[in-house]
């Protein structure tokens, strides 16, 4: 083999070797970018997580004298991430305005945007109900 040869053939091989080099760290640095964007939504969500997950009630009823019926209570996930739990704190209010009871309703492994509805046990007393998100967990989120 000439050396005019040799030339022509390592400066091709330099020429492959720096191109792939290159486009070696170039799918490094946008690996590296992408699991940046990736922690900062992670952590917007974790830090705005009440506008990700919300509760809400269904209509009920009520007897005059003190008991609730038909109520349901739905927690929507609105986030990419899974929830193994959202705890509903539900207040049962009295007839004077005074609270005769608080209740936990425990909503396991909501999957991402999605909405799970639990049926709430019938009470004999109470004649209005409030509710309020009291936690929630979810392992991806580093929420405990």
């Amino acid at each position: 083999m000439s050396s005019q040869t040799r030339k022509k053939l390592f400066t091709v091989f330099s020429i492959l070797a720096v191109v792939l080099i290159g486009i070696f760290f170039y799918y490094q640095i946008r690996d590296q970018d992408r699991i940046h964007q990736q922690k900062d939504e992670k952590e917007r969500v974790k830090n705005n997580i009440t506008t990700y997950v919300t509760a809400e009630r269904s209509d009920y009823r009520y007897r005059a004298l003190g008991g609730i019926s038909d109520l349901q209570i739905s927690v929507t996930n609105n986030s990419d991430y899974l929830l193994e739990n959202v705890k509903v704190k539900v207040t049962y209010i009295k007839f004077d305005g005074g609270i005769w009871q608080d209740k936990y309703v425990d909503f396991n492994s909501i999957d991402p945007h999605s909405k799970m509805t639990l049926k709430i046990p019938d009470t004999d007393r109470g004649v209005k109900v409030e509710y309020q998100i009291a936690s929630i967990k979810s392992d991806a989120l580093n929420l405990n």
